[in-house]
This record gives C-alpha cells, structure tokens and sequence, in this order.
C-alpha cells in the first residue's frame, strides 16, 4: 500500500495509527491483566532520548525559532539529554543516577522551566487562582484533564508557595513523572 501510494507517508502515518493494535491502551480493560504473550495491551516503555528532549522543549514552550532553547544552542541541548538517557529501547525503565542528577540538578533542565515570554511557566505564573494553575499544568504536561485528587494536592502545593517557585517546582515534578517519561 505504501508503494501504491507513492510512498505517502501521511497516509502510512494514518494507516498505523487507526489499527486496533496501536491503539491499544497500556491499562488492562479486566481486573485481571492478560498474559504478555496476548498482546492485550500496549507495552509501557520510557521515551528515548531524543522523545524526551522534544516532548519537554514542545511541552514547555522552549521551541527553538531562533536557534536556540533556554538561550542556549539548541544542539547543546538536545546533545545533553542524548547523553544522559541513551537507551533506546530499554526492555525495562531503570532510571540511572545520571538521568536522576540530570533531572535534580542541571542548569540546562532548569534553564527549560524559567518563566520567559511565550513558556508554559510564565502562562501558568500568571494565573493566580492555585488550583486553575494546577489544572493547566496537567492538561499542558499530561494530554488529559487533572483528576479530583491531583486538583487539591496541586492547589495545595501551590497555594502556600511564591507563584513562579511553586509553579517552577510543580512543573519540574510533573515532568521528571513518570507518566510524562513513559509511552504509555
């Protein structure tokens, strides 16, 4: 089909995507989950390198238009997360120490949650109300709206902290998540 087309990529995109297999959900649909062998559900895998880079730089507004990302080469960047998460396809998701420190404590990561014009940290640090703060935030990282639960421990979190603080350190723990690193 692909060479019918004349290799229409959009088209094979589209084809893959409405299969029943690729849309298959990380979460067993029973009580019980299948065995893997059934191939019931989609596998959970953690982002490659390069996933990961793109995801946080889209997800936090740090596109680079004019060549950079933080105020940084954009090459720079993207090499800084390539070495420190180079798995591909890792079989299981086993977070090195590296990768933790990275995510703790490098300027380049940190750099990613400043609240500079056009990022998602300066469009939620001018939301006052804490708890529409928390909403945004995890409808901005996430893909899908906060359940009740995340609603009030984020607006907890938030409501006695300085604004862009609290919003900086709730962004960082939404995105080193493990929902935020995982295909799922």
């Amino acid at each position: 089909d692909f060479a019918a087309s004349g290799h229409d990529v959009r088209r094979l995109v589209r084809t893959i995507v409405l299969t029943r297999a690729y849309q298959l959900d990380s979460r067993p649909a029973g009580k019980r989950p299948a065995l893997p062998d059934a191939f019931a559900t989609g596998p959970e895998k953690p982002l490659s390198a390069e996933q990961l880079y793109r995801s946080l730089t889209v997800v936090t507004g740090n596109i680079a238009s004019d060549g950079k990302v933080a105020g940084r080469p954009e090459t720079d960047v993207r090499r800084a997360f390539v070495r420190q998460f180079p798995d591909l396809f890792a079989a299981e998701y086993n977070a090195s120490l590296q990768q933790a420190l990275f995510l703790s404590n490098s300027p380049l990561f940190d750099s990613l949650l400043e609240p500079r014009e056009g990022t998602l940290c300066a469009r939620l640090a001018a939301i006052p109300e804490p708890r529409t703060r928390a909403g945004v935030a995890i409808q901005a990282v996430y893909g899908r709206k906060a359940s009740a639960e995340e609603l009030k421990e984020g607006s907890q979190y938030l409501a006695g902290r300085d604004v862009r603080a609290g919003t900086k350190q709730l962004l960082w723990a939404l995105l080193t998540s493990a929902e935020f690193q995982t295909n799922h």
